[in-house]
């Protein structure tokens, strides 16, 4: 679905950046659609991501603004927030929550995520992080995961590799 902007567009000069969680398409996939719209303004994204969003804007010939790669040590600046990306496994690589400082505190935005042990990368969730920002203390929580109210746990995308076959 192509979000409703229009309060994007009354206040796009205050429209600092943008940062994306993940590659998939529910989170890029407005980007070609919304972007020609807005002033261009800083974007960032993971690797895998921002090649995704970057291939993605190519595809529809949007040229005016470009997602640029981040790396999970990397802290960002826009205007008066600080933003650090935690590493989270979830069913694309490279996913990313975020730790935001704010002047009156701390958001922290965990965006579609899943604990996996055995992530298919073998890059686990940095657990660490999450849990040093929560003692430190966190004004905010957004949070959205899905079937966050089953009980028990989704498999890993490791489990699901046995039934790819290459064919050569």
């Amino acid at each position: 679905l192509i979000p409703d902007i229009s309060y994007l567009l009354k206040k796009k000069n205050n429209i600092k950046g943008m940062i994306l969680t993940h590659a998939h398409e529910d989170h890029i996939g407005a980007l070609p659609y919304i972007l020609p719209e807005l002033p261009a303004f800083p974007i960032f994204g993971s690797p895998l991501t921002a090649a995704f969003a970057n291939q993605k804007l190519e595809e529809f010939g949007v040229r005016n603004n470009r997602v640029k790669s981040i790396t999970f040590t990397d802290k960002i600046s826009l205007g008066n927030f600080e933003i650090s990306f935690v590493r989270v496994t979830h069913s694309v690589p490279d996913s990313a929550n975020f730790i935001i400082k704010t002047p009156v505190g701390v958001v922290f935005h965990a965006s579609d995520f899943k604990f996996d042990q055995t992530p298919a990368d073998g890059k686990p969730s940095e657990m660490d992080k999450i849990k040093r920002i929560g003692e430190a203390g966190v004004l905010c929580l957004l949070c959205d995961s899905l079937r966050v109210e089953k009980e028990g746990h989704t498999p890993s995308e490791k489990d699901i590799e046995k039934n790819f076959e290459i064919e050569m």
